[in-house]
């Protein structure tokens, strides 16, 4: 077993990098291994790099860390490239919700189209582009937003070996807390496309775990709802239940939150329907960058405590996340099920070869194995293939560089009149920072 060396872009990310460190401390195949961290801010990048020596040094594990702002300088050589950036942070597409409000749409209606994903676009294949001269064996992984876009562009613009992970399977341990089953003794399977994936089996301690829902749909649903652990979107809330009653199968993660977009927005077109169901995007959204923002200054607090190992803050042990363990698998053939994102090629009836799934698959140094599923509910089916229109339009569109293409992407997908579209395009061109946005759709 040999470590490994691993570019991460986007690093300046205390939460993540943390995490990905734990987790290479957990797995000893991974010991040696040694990380470059990339990121645009020296002072978030000088944290990440003190915090992930410090908890190396505090577990006793041989990984060591190098830090850097140049991109060329941490892919060079890399055997893995990890993406975990957002451009502008979590607050800089406000301004989306802004302009779609000026020209009275919703405030999600232009989140992850054309003009919302496009900075997170053009980053993902300048990446793979850099890579293909500078580490053309290694496996991009993609930890960013939007996944199912993100990773149908990379897997088409470019021939690096590539995968796309997501945690949304992890809320399976949060439902089964819910629901009072041990989620130690849980598993599931989930498939569809990310951030709308649909729970196709679920058991607890070897025995089918959905009639153990349903009982608690049926009797104590309306009191979780009506306490404090019920927040705003939640993803056991009334909208949930609703669209597992409707659909046959229960939505998991981000299906159905803001995180992935609010879908569906049937619940959210009058004052009633948001109080019914619960529903509260700007509270959700607001909450979870109050979360992510006050994380540094925890991790600050942390390094300047010199007495308490972080491993006592942050014990040493696997957090879930699938970023560190596919290299696991990969490098050392220490084969797992991972829940990964990847190009369809056949694996889920009714989907393009060419747009990416999400899905278990089988990870070893052979690469990645897909467990081929069977068709979707004819319901979830027709609703997953409306969503792949968009993801293809999107990717489409991209590719093309052209204006009036963009403009009929938004006039298709996003339901806006030829009026708010014009508005929309040419205020999101003229916003400050977005010249090579505006430049690349001539």
């Amino acid at each position: 077993m040999a470590g490994v060396q691993l570019a991460v872009i986007g690093a300046g990310s205390a939460q993540f990098s943390l995490d990905m460190v734990r987790d290479f401390a957990s797995i000893e195949s991974l010991h040696g291994s040694h990380v470059r961290m990339m990121d645009i801010s020296q002072e978030r990048l000088d944290v990440t790099h003190a915090l992930a020596e410090r908890y190396a040094r505090d577990a006793g594990v041989e990984l060591s860390f190098s830090k850097t702002l140049d991109r060329e300088k941490a892919l060079d050589g890399a055997d893995f490239v990890l993406c975990c950036a957002l451009v502008g942070g979590w607050r800089g597409r406000n301004y989306l919700r802004e302009i779609a409000q000026k020209h009275g749409l919703g405030d999600a209606r232009i989140g992850w189209g054309v003009l919302g994903s496009f900075k997170q676009l053009d980053l993902f294949v300048s990446i793979v582009r850099d890579m293909e001269r500078l580490c053309p064996d290694a496996w991009y992984i993609q930890s960013s937003n939007p996944m199912t876009t993100g990773i149908t562009l990379v897997q088409r613009a470019s021939s690096v070996k590539s995968v796309g992970l997501c945690h949304g399977i992890g809320d399976v341990g949060n439902i089964a807390r819910v629901i009072g089953l041990d989620p130690e003794k849980v598993t599931a399977r989930a498939y569809g496309l990310n951030h709308f994936i649909w729970m196709s089996e679920f058991y607890h301690e070897g025995k089918d775990a959905y009639p153990a829902l349903d009982r608690w749909i049926e009797e104590k649903a309306e009191a979780f709802w009506q306490s404090d652990q019920c927040t705003p979107s939640h993803s056991l809330g009334p909208k949930a239940i609703a669209m597992y009653r409707m659909l046959g199968l229960f939505p998991i993660g981000d299906t159905c939150t803001p995180g992935g977009g609010n879908w569906p927005d049937w619940f959210r077109r009058s004052p009633e329907l948001v109080e019914r169901y619960n529903e509260d995007t700007g509270a959700w959204i607001e909450r979870h960058i109050q979360h992510m923002e006050a994380r540094p200054s925890e991790f600050r607090d942390a390094l300047a405590d010199k007495d308490t190992p972080l491993t006592e803050r942050y014990p040493l042990r696997p957090t879930g996340e699938a970023n560190v363990p596919i290299m696991d698998s990969l490098a050392n053939d220490n084969g797992r099920v991972l829940q990964v994102n990847v190009a369809n090629n056949g694996a889920i009836p009714g989907i393009p070869d060419n747009v990416a799934v999400e899905l278990p698959a089988y990870a070893s140094a052979a690469g990645l194995e897909k467990m081929a599923r069977d068709p979707l509910p004819e319901p979830i089916a027709y609703l997953i293939a409306q969503r792949v229109l968009g993801i293809q339009d999107t990717v489409e569109t991209y590719l093309s560089r052209d204006r009036k293409r963009l403009l009929l992407s938004l006039l298709s997908t996003e339901r806006m009149s030829i009026d708010q579209a014009r508005g929309v395009m040419e205020d999101t061109f003229a916003h400050p920072g977005n010249e090579d946005m505006a430049a690349h759709f001539q």
